[in-house]
């Protein structure tokens, strides 16, 4: 899962850090990830996308750059709102990096709404989050 989050991460984030800004490591993004709730899109055998619903928070919606455009990101996001809907959420939030325009788009496609909340991902660099809410 680590390894979809990095590649894909790393090509929709290419021109949103700038160059001098530090890369996570491997071993720091695994100590993100939490696998039992995670929902995962597998192409045979390999892992291809994955999402984490949780605690009414959509996160880490990651799809290989290799297989984008297949609708995998929707669907996982689809099935990641029906998760939290079992569980019982009536309302889901999510960041998402203010200039990931493709992702921002997509989130806003599927009836998310911007807040006026923001945060700081990497200061220097102007990089930062910002905030949608959606009813479930």
């Amino acid at each position: 899962m680590a390894e979809v989050w990095r590649r894909s991460a790393f090509t929709a984030y290419a021109d949103i850090f700038p160059a001098d800004a530090p890369e996570p490591t491997l071993e720091s993004m695994i100590e993100q990830l939490e696998p039992a709730d995670s929902l995962v899109a597998v192409d045979d055998t390999r892992i291809v996308g994955l999402v984490h619903p949780h605690d009414g928070w959509l996160t880490h919606l990651y799809v290989d750059p290799t297989h984008w455009g297949r609708g995998i990101g929707a669907r996982l996001h689809d099935a990641a709102l029906d998760q939290l809907r079992a569980d019982g959420c009536t309302r889901a939030s999510l960041w998402v990096l203010r200039d990931n325009a493709p992702a921002r788009a997509m989130y806003e496609r599927r009836g998310w709404r911007l807040t006026d909340l923001t945060r700081w991902v990497y200061e220097p660099g102007g990089v930062y989050d910002v905030h949608y809410v959606r009813d479930l």
